[in-house]
């Protein structure tokens, strides 16, 4: 017998529940039930990290991914952007080609999240930093842009050089980049040979 719980976001009753650890905690103290459709509800962007977050210790790749899209906020609010709150980032298979570094699917979720996966074929931190922000300029573009012109010109500002398609580093993005990493600490992956 399944018993429905209601969790935090939304009071939508789920059920098959398990807990979920959050790095600052629930304002009440508390461990929260999420049933398997809501567990991606933890990787959310929030707009700022919690004061408590321990960079060196991120416990999965999802955490790590959301504490690097939490520090291109700035870089990319300096630019006219904005990371929308309701994404969900992970990592996982895209294609046969290892050639796919990412994907965002823009259009939304039942629950109303758009989704960001990074291959694992890539455990380079600079670069995994580098294909998240790539995907997140397609989250913050409308769902219709792909690589048109708003996306050129918004990987330009940003600091993205070469064609629209790839994910090659300018000098100024790389430095900025190089610093969040040194910030969000290692990269907990490694890459699928």
């Amino acid at each position: 017998m399944f018993r429905k719980r209601r969790n935090f976001c939304g009071g939508r009753a789920l059920r098959h529940g398990f807990p979920v650890f959050f790095p600052g905690g629930f304002p009440d103290g508390q461990h929260h039930h999420l049933g398997a459709t809501a567990q991606a509800y933890r990787v959310v962007i929030p707009q700022a990290l919690p004061s408590t977050t321990d960079a060196t210790a991120m416990p999965n790749r999802e955490h790590w991914l959301t504490h690097v899209a939490v520090m291109l906020r700035p870089i990319f609010s300096r630019n006219g952007l904005e990371i929308p709150l309701r994404v969900r980032l992970g990592v996982g298979a895209l294609a046969p080609a290892r050639r796919t570094l990412g994907a965002c699917y823009t259009t939304c979720d039942r629950m109303g999240f758009r989704h960001v996966t990074i291959s694992p074929f890539i455990d380079d931190p600079v670069m995994v930093a580098a294909v998240l922000a790539h995907e997140l300029i397609h989250a913050a573009l409308p769902a219709d842009e792909g690589h048109g012109p708003r996306f050129r010109a918004a990987a330009r500002a940003l600091g993205f050089e070469g064609r629209a398609t790839e994910v090659t580093i300018g000098p100024a993005l790389r430095s900025e980049l190089e610093q969040i990493v040194g910030r969000a600490g290692r990269y907990p992956h490694a890459a699928l040979v």
